[in-house]
């Protein structure tokens, strides 16, 4: 295993599962900001993504 060492800038760690996009899209909504949480996820130091919403970036997230 290698370990990486992660620059300490704000100390905020954020861990994002299955935030069921389709549900708040079908109401034209982003769960993102409808939670405040645009400021908190670009400033965080670490940003860990569950794996079903990583496979549904792949899909929807040009190369």
């Amino acid at each position: 295993m290698t370990h990486v060492t992660i620059p300490y800038q704000t100390g905020t760690l954020v861990v994002l599962g299955d935030l069921h996009f389709d549900r708040y899209q079908r109401h034209g909504l982003d769960p993102i900001k409808a939670w405040g949480f645009e400021d908190i996820l670009w400033e965080a130091d670490v940003l860990t993504l569950g794996k079903r919403l990583l496979r549904k970036l792949q899909r929807t997230v040009p190369r």
